[in-house]
């Protein structure tokens, strides 16, 4: 009987959870690719790149001989609150001290525009960026999703 239920209800939003971003009927790899094209013509080859582009870091294959921060790709998942920048690095994680000198040797800074939070904005004032364009979303059931690009100035 608890199975017969669950499975009936599972549908429902209290019981399946409603609408959830894998639910989008667009296309995202044409998204992705359309950002990566966008991207390609702002960023010219040999930039280094600060990342904050959320859970997928596939619009940044488009950039030609770009250098990233690499723990970045991961984004939160290897973001730590404290430890020894050296240590981090070399085990795939970052602080925030990593954000703040990443930020200073980037020439760039890509950010989500849901993930563009104050202590971001903070940081790209203190090191001197400004807001260059804004691509298209990279998720197309999701408006806040295109990428801000900031160049040194």
């Amino acid at each position: 009987t608890f199975l017969a239920v669950g499975t009936l209800f599972s549908r429902t939003i209290f019981f399946g959870g409603g609408y959830h971003n894998y639910d989008c009927s667009g296309d995202v790899l044409k998204s992705y690719e359309k950002v990566g094209i966008q991207l390609s013509d702002l960023i010219p080859p040999g930039s280094t790149i600060y990342w904050n582009g959320g859970n997928s870091a596939v619009p940044l294959l488009y950039l030609k001989d770009i250098h990233i921060f690499a723990p970045q790709i991961n984004s939160d998942y290897t973001f730590r609150l404290d430890g020894d920048p050296d240590k981090l690095f070399r085990y795939g994680f970052w602080n925030e001290q990593l954000a703040y000198q990443w930020a200073d040797e980037a020439d760039f800074i890509l950010s989500e525009e849901r993930r563009f939070t104050s202590w971001l904005e903070n940081l790209a004032d203190e090191n001197g960026f400004q807001k260059v364009a804004e691509t298209d979303p990279a998720l197309p059931c999701r408006d806040d999703s295109n990428i801000l690009v900031f160049q040194r100035k």
